[in-house]
């Protein structure tokens, strides 16, 4: 079985939660408003992704390809 890819819309409090639990070799990207997130998303094992919610970049592009698993936060 290969290893799980999660991506988290909306990597706020739940999201870094649930990345907290990630087992080993699970890789874990998580969407955020500003820049200023990254080292407190990087800290609970997220690969910040800046995402505005209307401009996908390449690197979220490329995760949403990636993912085997998405999380969405109700907002």
């Amino acid at each position: 079985m290969s290893a799980r890819t999660f991506l988290i819309l909306g990597a706020g409090y739940s999201g870094k939660a649930f990345a907290r639990t990630r087992r080993e070799g699970e890789r874990v990207f998580g969407t955020t408003r500003s820049v200023g997130n990254f080292p407190t998303l990087r800290a609970c094992g997220i690969e910040p992704l800046l995402f505005d919610g209307e401009r996908v970049s390449p690197e979220l592009t490329e995760a949403i390809a990636a993912a085997t698993h998405v999380v969405a936060s109700a907002a």
